[in-house]
């Protein structure tokens, strides 16, 4: 056996694949056109001069993985790898090779470009998903589902609406319309109106909300207020949604088996007739450190987290009076940051792009533009110190702005967009600190903290999150893999900060491959978890892990919220996270000590909760081939947007969504990336009020169907704002629920509302789309 350091390639590319370091739904890449006769002849002389060392899939052996490397990710046309085989390393060990022809390189460039692009797109679940991975349930069995315990013959017949179902869709879209018929269109409601005459109308259901209701009949389309009209709704779906409470994993597989059987076509050459895709259809607590009275200096408003304003000139008595302030046309894509507010002057992002705005008229003062590469997922929003603002860049750059007229004063590069990274989160600055994570999990990359000099730009320390093989935690990774240094576990959102303390709090991202957790047996520290670190040094202090071995994209990122109270007759430095898998915790933050763990919605994954409060999976409910009904979905029960917590009222308010999807595991051979992917169902959101003592649900508000994406601010005035899945903006009672006040704004709130005072008038910021409208009571 030749020893490692004599494998030529292994050594060159091992060169060029540094160890990981500089250098939560995205928008999918389609898979590049490759030259299929390329790929094979490739392949062959890949096995032939190269798989023993790594691999014959070129993801390792007893050399590196190819298929991460930095040398295939920046090789062009073979131009990299070509210059290593044919040159060699002398220098390293690693001899020409002289016997493969200028051909011979360029095939063996196409493969391993073909397996680098195959692990970036193994999560996609396709309409032409093989029917034989589907179709592992008993159809006798699913028969008998069908007439006896599911009742689906009370609404559906085998020789009437669905007389040849299975040939009239793709097996994956069946699947999931037999579970949810309109998962892949629109509303099926039907409702009769009644107006105060008497009159009536029935038809469609084109519209409804909390104050208005639009049908479709023969004559067209009605809409009328809610409070005007006696409506009777009809929800010819309410059956399924029931039903999806009581389904077993294995009863989905039967009945998906039955259905598949009430076909005339034989199932081969139904297979290979190609179907098109079907058509797509959202007591008093004390805070650490507020901010200068009337401004929004962070992204939270405040190193606490709590989304929570102190100015009251807007209130219960007359949120009903607000009235437009000014409106700002930004002219990009969609809103999804903060705007900060400091002396009368607005920072507002969207990627590519910094805007200084006249917080009194909303007029551009200065707009900064860098086009850049990278995912376009979107920007929360820039970090401030002195009169330096701080911006991530798609490409994982750190650019400092001075904050005066938008030039720049440094740019450094955090992470290598080639490998996978982008940046999204707005930076949090720690006296003289700037704290800066990265984004991405496409590919298998470790995540990490960085805090960068504000005066200079250089690394100040950076904290991975999976620790080094031998340091504590590294043993919650399989040993003799390489899957430790491969993790995931980004840095996403703008953590907290205690002064007090001076601890830092920052949830971390989920574990890589995404949904494959059979590569990385063990809880995979320091993933999805909440980490408590030294600012001035990056030393971990303490974690605790919401979601244990993750194998559901339920990453732990969603805000850390600060807060001191009395809790059981003991004072204590709390804090509080409503999680993506559905699940409420509440730490001692001094600790990390478990003092809650309550779920605040609706969920099916969980089997136990351990000794540490961390819950723990049913292994039934892991991705599978043939698919798992899994609740909450990737998308989670919460996500990215905004929490708020009100101390007078003591309550944790948080936009939590019930969401039911299937996960699928795609991957063939190694799995990378994704490694599966799942597809939703059916969703419902609320705004639901915490009490954190105990963990119930004090009061909900629904907001729609589909994935609420607003945020949520409340103030010392007793209100909490936010917006539907309709496009209204609210004004809630933060003690009972009750709307007290709504407008129509157009468009969707996809980030957080925010608020300001400026020359004694309080305004309130709701970004709509890719507009910002700002409102104030009338001037009197």
């Amino acid at each position: 056996m030749l020893p490692r350091h004599f494998c030529p390639i292994a050594i060159a590319l091992s060169i060029l694949a540094p160890s990981p370091a500089p250098a939560q739904q995205h928008h999918r890449r389609e898979l590049p056109h490759f030259d299929t006769a390329a790929v094979a002849r490739g392949h062959a002389a890949f096995q032939s001069n190269c798989g023993f060392c790594h691999g014959e899939d070129a993801t390792g052996n007893r050399a590196p993985d190819l298929v991460r490397s930095a040398a295939v990710s920046h090789d062009t046309n073979g131009d990299v790898i070509g210059a290593i085989v044919h040159n060699g390393r002398p220098d390293k060990g690693m001899s020409a090779f002289s016997n493969l022809t200028a051909a011979q390189i360029s095939d063996i460039a196409a493969f391993l470009h073909f397996q680098a692009g195959a692990a970036l797109h193994s999560g996609h679940v396709s309409n032409d998903y093989p029917l034989a991975k589907l179709l592992t349930g008993n159809a006798a069995a699913g028969k008998a589902y069908f007439n006896g315990a599911g009742g689906c013959s009370a609404c559906h017949s085998p020789t009437g609406d669905l007389a040849g179902i299975a040939r009239k869709y793709t097996p994956i879209d069946l699947q999931q319309r037999m579970l949810w018929p309109a998962a892949r269109r629109g509303s099926t409601q039907t409702a009769k109106i009644t107006l105060p005459n008497g009159q009536t109308f029935e038809g469609a259901v084109t519209h409804i909300d909390e104050f208005d209701i639009a049908i479709t009949d023969a004559a067209g389309y009605h809409s009328w207020p809610r409070s005007q009209v006696k409506i009777e709704l009809h929800d010819p779906l309410a059956a399924h949604r029931a039903l999806m409470e009581k389904y077993t994993d294995a009863g989905i597989h039967n009945l998906f088996a039955y259905l598949e059987t009430l076909t005339e076509m034989p199932r081969a050459q139904r297979a290979a007739t190609p179907q098109p895709p079907s058509p797509r259809s959202q007591p008093l607590v004390s805070i650490p450190q507020p901010p200068a009275p009337g401004w929004w200096p962070t992204y939270n408003g405040d190193y606490s987290g709590r989304r929570y304003s102190p100015l009251s000139q807007i209130d219960q008595s007359n949120v009903n009076q607000l009235t437009p302030a000014w409106v700002a046309q930004m002219r990009s894509v969609p809103i999804k940051s903060t705007p900060l507010e400091v002396n009368g002057i607005l920072y507002l992002t969207t990627p590519d792009n910094v805007w200084a705005l006249d917080a009194r008229t909303g007029r551009t003062i200065w707009h900064y533009f860098r086009e850049s590469q990278g995912d376009h997922i979107g920007q929360r929003g820039v970090g401030m110190y002195g009169d330096w603002l701080f911006f991530e860049t798609p490409d994982c750059h750190l650019i400092s702005l001075n904050a005066k007229d938008g030039s720049v004063r440094w740019d450094i590069v955090l992470a290598d967009p080639k490998l996978g990274y982008f940046s999204t989160m707005a930076p949090l600055v720690v006296r003289n600190h700037v704290l800066a994570g990265v984004s991405g999990d496409v590919t298998d990359i470790p995540g990490f903290l960085d805090s960068i000099d504000p005066e200079t730009g250089k690394v100040q320390w950076r904290w991975y999150t999976e620790p080094k093989p031998g340091q504590p935690g590294s043993e919650t990774w399989p040993k003799g893999t390489d899957a430790i240094s491969h993790g995931g576990g980004m840095t996403w959102m703008t953590g907290t900060y205690d002064p007090s303390l001076n601890l830092v709090y920052w949830g971390t991202g989920n574990p890589n491959p995404v949904l494959d957790g059979d590569i990385r047996k063990g809880d995979n520290l320091y993933t999805c978890s909440i980490v408590a670190l030294d600012p001035d040094t990056g030393k971990l202090k303490w974690h605790f892990q919401p979601s244990p071995h993750d194998t559901h994209d339920w990453d732990a990122v969603q805000t850390l919220v600060l807060f001191d109270d009395v809790y059981h007759g003991v004072h204590r430095k709390l804090l509080a996270q409503a999680s993506r898998n559905g699940y409420f915790f509440v730490l001692d933050r001094t600790t990390g000590e478990n003092i809650l763990t309550e779920p605040f919605i609706g969920t099916n994954w969980v089997d136990r909760i351990d000794a540490r409060g961390e819950p723990r999976g049913k292994q039934e409910k892991e991705p599978k081939p043939d698919g798992v009904l899994v609740s909450p979905g990737s998308d989670g029960a919460t996500n990215w947007l905004a929490p708020s917590f009100d101390p007078a009222s003591a309550l944790f308010y948080v936009s939590a969504r019930r969401v039911w999807s299937v996960f699928y595991m795609t991957a063939e051979g190694k799995p990378e990336g994704w490694a599966g992917r799942d597809r939703n169902l059916w969703a419902q959101s609320q705004i639901e009020a915490i009490d954190y003592k105990t963990g119930h649900v004090r009061w909900k508000h629904a907001i729609g169907g589909g994935t609420g994406d607003a945020g949520i601010l409340t103030t010392a005035g007793h209100l909490l704002f936010t917006a539907d899945n309709s496009g209204n903006l609210l004004a809630l009672d933060p003690a009972t629920g009750k709307t007290l006040w709504h407008v129509n704004a157009g468009g969707r709130m996809v980030a957080s509302p925010m608020t300001y005072e400026l020359n004694g008038r309080q305004y309130l910021l709701t970004p709509v789309d890719n507009i910002i409208y700002a409102w104030a009571l009338p001037r009197k």
